[in-house]
């Protein structure tokens, strides 16, 4: 089944240049725990500048509800 969005996780995704393929890599990454019955999905990776970032996802299902990026 293919994936769905919330109007707010495609606003996210646009303000933060995450696109559809992101969020695949994440979700195929380890879910790290269930937030209010949602899955929240986790994945790191470090840039060419040896900075560290996470892509995080909530969903419900195969229904994306937010996402964002964080240094770390």
């Amino acid at each position: 089944m293919p994936l769905t969005y919330s109007n707010h996780a495609r606003e996210r995704m646009a303000e933060r240049g995450i696109t559809e393929a992101n969020i695949a890599w994440a979700m195929n990454g380890n879910a790290r725990g269930v937030e209010e019955g949602k899955t929240l999905y986790q994945r790191w990776w470090t840039d060419d500048a040896g900075q560290r970032w996470g892509l995080f996802v909530i969903a419900d299902g195969d229904h994306i509800v937010t996402t964002w990026l964080r240094e770390g």
